[in-house]
């Protein structure tokens, strides 16, 4: 897990007086049975303070009202204070993920959650010119109804990493209201740095028309964007290109999925990750449809810039600015290709969430695309042909896979098919589940 975003010639980093992991440890220490009401009042502080909105969010997304009254309504989708058995909104975290009843799982969380938000808290204040104090005081809000959170035992049994990511967007959305308009702004800007940087880099790497080796690129590419600040060097330039040039699929189902590519007027669905290897991925879907005359494509993406996901504005500059883009839009005015804005709060999308009919759509094409080690967990309980590309990346998903650090895999799933799971003698990898075909 990565902090994310750093600024350049930002003043150092404020002190404040709590971190995450003091506001849980507080609360733990004290053996407190109100921790409910202690996140319903922090969380009602933050939000007339700051001012929650007031619509309601309907286009393919499961988010509640917006209410002052509500703030725990607001983060997870449960009515506050009424003996909860746990949080309605939230789906119950996959196999492995992160454990918060285990301190060696949380107190990680707290460090990361703890960086995550007062770098975003520091990120509006520079934007928005906001005085040290102020941006204090953003910070300490979040911090503090952070600790609260992860101190709730009932909310501990369903936060995955997902969950746990769409917590903190909707906490933003709380505490910045309309600030969080800066946040999204200079993520907006940082992603499109991002795009332009992969373009560099693709136009840089030897040509070839192999769907394989550009496969490869594409699983390979997810890693190289975790550190903003560095990106556009030349000493960066020289690794990336080195690294992308012949890069080896440790996993290659690459023929799973042109055999069902080839049949006639077949759709393909294909959630897309972060920027940066977004554009490897788009030249990739180029090159589908010059092999596959006769193949569509539906695309999903986040409208909002997330973390660091693709965001309708980023793939909007991508495929307008880079040459190597443009016949995007020539398939998308020939109705080859549809891109269909999905709206979460969660950065790494939920099939769980989504609309009723866009699963049904996703259900009757058959095969779906998904980017990132993120939905190789998400989209678990798809009951269809998955085809996952992502780099082995942390703890979790090294676990799960059996595989190295930064090893490449484009792995598909048949329908029933598991990508890993638990036996009495431990985890089932995904490298076990491709032997067991041999």
């Amino acid at each position: 897990m990565t902090s994310g975003m750093q600024i350049k010639g930002r003043r150092p980093r404020l002190e404040y007086q709590n971190s995450v992991e003091a506001v849980w440890r507080r609360v733990v220490s004290t053996n407190s049975d109100d921790i409910i009401q202690q996140i319903d009042t922090t969380a009602t502080l933050i939000a007339n303070i700051y001012g929650a909105a007031d619509s309601e969010e309907t286009s393919g997304s499961t988010l509640c009202r917006y209410s002052k009254e509500r703030p725990l309504e607001l983060l997870l989708g449960i009515p506050s204070g009424r003996g909860l058995s746990g949080p309605a909104k939230l789906p119950k975290p996959r196999p492995f993920l992160i454990d918060l009843s285990q301190k060696e799982d949380l107190l990680p969380v707290c460090d990361w959650s703890d960086s995550f938000l007062k770098q975003a808290a520091e990120i509006v204040g520079d934007q928005a010119r906001l005085s040290a104090q102020e941006i204090q005081r953003i910070g300490g809000s979040l911090v503090e109804c952070m600790g609260l959170l992860l101190a709730w035992p009932r909310l501990q049994a369903h936060l995955g990493f997902n969950n746990l990511t769409y917590i903190q967007e909707l906490l933003l959305k709380i505490v910045l209201g309309p600030r969080i308009a800066h946040l999204w702004s200079y993520r907006t800007r940082t992603g499109r740095r991002l795009n332009t940087e992969a373009h560099r880099v693709m136009c840089l790497l030897p040509w070839s028309d192999s769907s394989e080796l550009l496969l490869a690129r594409n699983a390979s590419a997810g890693l190289l964007w975790n550190s903003p600040q560095v990106i556009g060097s030349s000493q960066w330039l020289d690794d990336v290109v080195s690294r992308l040039s012949t890069p080896v699929l440790a996993v290659d189902d690459t023929e799973l999925l042109f055999a069902r590519l080839v049949q006639p007027d077949s759709e393909l669905t294909i959630v897309l990750d972060d920027n940066g290897e977004a554009v490897f991925d788009l030249a990739w879907i180029i090159q589908l449809f010059t092999t596959f005359p006769r193949l569509r494509i539906h695309v999903l993406v986040n409208p909002m810039p997330l973390s660091m996901n693709l965001s309708k504005a980023t793939l909007g500059h991508a495929i307008n600015s880079f040459p190597a883009l443009m016949p995007i839009k020539w398939y998308i005015n020939r109705k080859r290709l549809q891109v269909s804005y999905v709206r979460q709060y969660a950065p790494a999308l939920e099939y769980g969430w989504l609309p009723p009919s866009l699963r049904r759509r996703i259900d009757s094409s058959g095969v779906v695309y998904l980017k990132g080690a993120s939905l190789f967990e998400n989209f678990a309980e798809l009951h269809l042909f998955r085809f996952h590309v992502f780099a082995a990346y942390g703890y979790s998903t090294t676990r799960l896979t059996g595989l190295t650090e930064g090893e490449p895999v484009a792995m598909g799933l048949k329908i029933g098919e598991v990508g890993y799971g638990v036996n009495d003698t431990g985890v089932v990898t995904a490298l076990d589940i491709v032997s067991s075909r041999l």
